[in-house]
């Protein structure tokens, strides 16, 4: 019995992709502790730390355990390939650099970084209310935590390109594996590591590299697992439903677009078992499902327990949260942002899925806030062309489902197309695999298209050196002050502040951008609209003749800090003729002008 333990044992660990799975899997899941850890005991407890650090500890062995293949296939590829791999590790490194750089990413300074700093200076995992980032899923900034608690606030951004890097490794097994081909393989390294969006990403301390690991692991387990004979053991067929299972799992846990993502993912599951048993298959299901929702449960019962709706702030209108929530304006639909903010044409917007492809931009929401690379195009043909296998149309048909959703349920950002960057690249290489051995002439054209990708990178990543002055900042020629001073407009006043104004005081911030995570003092605002909660203020105020400047005081903010002209469009757009009185009547009698600079204001709020 013991020998065939053994043996099963033995036939799940030589397959070099599923045990690189396992031990990445492993590694996201000691995480899932730290949770109850740092809210029940504190972030400063000894076993909070032993955690993380344990966790880091797995993902150092797992990143070997990858390199190790990395080198390992290397040595039986010809000049070409090695070639391909040199460029992604050159990449890698590159974007390696880059994290070096201070953290200017809004969302960065929003919540990903915000968040794990207010847990350790309070020393317990908490969520303020008025804070709706707080209450996502937030598995990656446990890790963020770890590192601020030890006191090491540059650990983040690299933290986040390991994850990049375990992206890139999990695309090369897992092409390397499914097609066959460890060319295939050295060819998705070579996408994973050049491709724009996730180049730029790994060099940010977001979650994105996170939820693109862990929906990549996934992917591959599902096209693993449909390709398993019938002499294969029980014990691997459920270990890679469990690899599945808790990789979703995982990708919910890191983000809320793995929700949609596991729901496509699902829903192809069963068109690609369809030909299994239909025992074998409702065995799987119940597996991949029990332990998916086992590893995300913490979230659904935190947020249910502090709000009442499980997936807060999701769907509040079908849920019902139990806590203050300020009206706000209301949203435009995605889909009404892109005909009316944007003037796209009908057929504009029926063109996006391949827009995407062509036409992205960083930082421009317009144009999807993102660059991807035209080469991904040859994904969405890759299943006509190879139609011998079931695997190609899976990919097509999760992809699809998953982008319309996307496109539905939030504004299109590349960055919100992360669970299937994935299955997009699997598709452009299983193509370009093809093509490389079919005849001379798909050879030259498919080697011609690798090289224009490597191009298309190559002249991104050197407009991205120049705009961010990486070489200047790494040669000292630039101070970190003067970067964020020089990139983040309202830097002078934020040092203005953390310099003059103690750390027990509270700022609410109108219309600056809500860069929590540098600032020392306690910060409040209204989310997304931060005057929220200010403008539901000044109408109940309006109507109940309760001065406004108690219901500052009932959440004891002490000053206010906003962008001088957004409040002042503020006032002349948002509010009634009686409501701007009373607003200009409160910052007559009760503010105090503080400090103005770059166009931005600072009050202090007297009783």
């Amino acid at each position: 019995m013991i020998k065939s333990l053994k043996a099963k044992i033995a036939e799940i660990t030589q397959e070099p992709a599923l045990a690189f799975y396992i031990l990445v899997i492993l590694a996201g899941m000691i995480l899932i502790p730290l949770l109850p850890i740092g809210t029940y005991l504190g972030l400063g407890s000894t076993l909070f730390s032993l955690a993380f650090i344990l966790h880091l500890f797995c993902l150092t062995c797992a990143i070997g355990f990858g390199a190790f293949f990395l080198f390992s296939y290397s040595r039986g590829l010809s000049t070409g390939y090695k070639l391909a791999l040199l460029v992604g590790i050159s990449a890698l490194i590159l974007s390696l650099l880059e994290s070096t750089l201070p953290v200017t990413f809004r969302d960065a300074q929003i919540h990903h970084l915000a968040v794990p700093q207010w847990w350790v200076a309070r020393g317990e995992i908490y969520s303020p209310n008025w804070h709706e980032w707080s209450h996502y899923p937030m598995l990656i900034n446990l890790a963020y935590a770890g590192f601020f608690q030890l006191e090491i606030p540059a650990g983040p951004a690299p933290y986040h390109w390991t994850l990049q890097l375990l992206f890139s490794l999990t695309l090369l097994l897992g092409c390397a594996q499914i097609l066959k081909s460890v060319r295939a393989g050295a060819i998705a390294f070579l996408l994973a590591t050049t491709l724009p969006i996730l180049h730029r990403l790994a060099a940010i301390p977001v979650v994105d590299c996170g939820l693109a690991l862990y929906s990549a692991i996934a992917f591959f387990s599902v096209l693993m697992l449909s390709q398993v004979d019938a002499k294969s053991s029980k014990l691997k067929k459920i270990a890679l439903a469990l690899v599945i299972g808790s990789a979703l799992g995982l990708a919910m846990s890191t983000k809320y677009n793995g929700l949609p993502f596991a729901l496509s993912l699902g829903l192809f599951f069963l068109f690609l078992m369809a030909r299994k048993a239909l025992k074998e298959t409702f065995t799987y299901i119940i597996v991949i499902a029990v332990s998916s929702l086992i590893i995300y449960s913490p979230w659904l019962i935190r947020n249910y327990h502090l709000t009442g709706n499980p997936i807060y702030p999701l769907y509040n209108n079908i849920f019902l949260p139990t806590i203050e929530r300020p009206s706000g304006l209301p949203n435009l639909k995605p889909l009404e942002q892109r005909l009316l903010i944007y003037q796209e044409s009908a057929l504009e917007i029926a063109l996006l899925p391949l827009r995407i492809f062509f036409e992205g931009k960083d930082n421009l929401p317009a144009k999807f806030d993102g660059v991807l690379s035209p080469l991904l195009i040859l994904s969405l043909i890759t299943a006509f062309i190879l139609r011998g296998s079931r695997i190609f149309a899976f990919s097509l048909g999760l992809t699809s489902l998953y982008f319309l959703l996307a496109l539905f349920l939030n504004p299109l950002r590349i960055r919100y197309l992360i669970p299937i960057i994935a299955p997009l690249i699997f598709l452009t290489c299983a193509l370009l695999d093809w093509l490389l051995h079919k005849t001379r002439i798909t050879k030259a054209l498919a080697t011609s298209l690798l090289i224009a990708h490597v191009a298309f990178f190559a002249l991104y990543a050197t407009e991205k050196i120049q705009q961010e002055k990486l070489i200047s900042y790494l040669r000292g020629e630039i101070s970190s002050t003067q970067y964020l001073t020089e990139r983040v407009a309202e830097y002078p006043m934020i040092e203005y502040i953390n310099q003059h104004i103690s750390s027990e005081q509270k700022i609410y911030l109108l219309f600056t951008g809500n860069r929590f995570s540098l600032y020392n003092p306690l910060v409040f605002s209204g989310g997304h609209f931060s005057a929220s909660f200010l403008l539901d203020w000044i109408r109940s105020s309006t109507k109940t003749r309760e001065p406004l400047s108690q219901k500052l005081a009932s959440r004891h903010i002490n000053y206010i800090l906003a962008d001088s002209l957004r409040a002042q469009s503020f006032v002349t757009e948002q509010l009634s003729p009686d409501e701007a009185a009373l607003w200009i009547n409160f910052v007559n009698q009760h503010l105090k002008l503080i400090h103005e600079e770059r166009g931005y204001t600072l009050w202090q709020v007297l009783e």
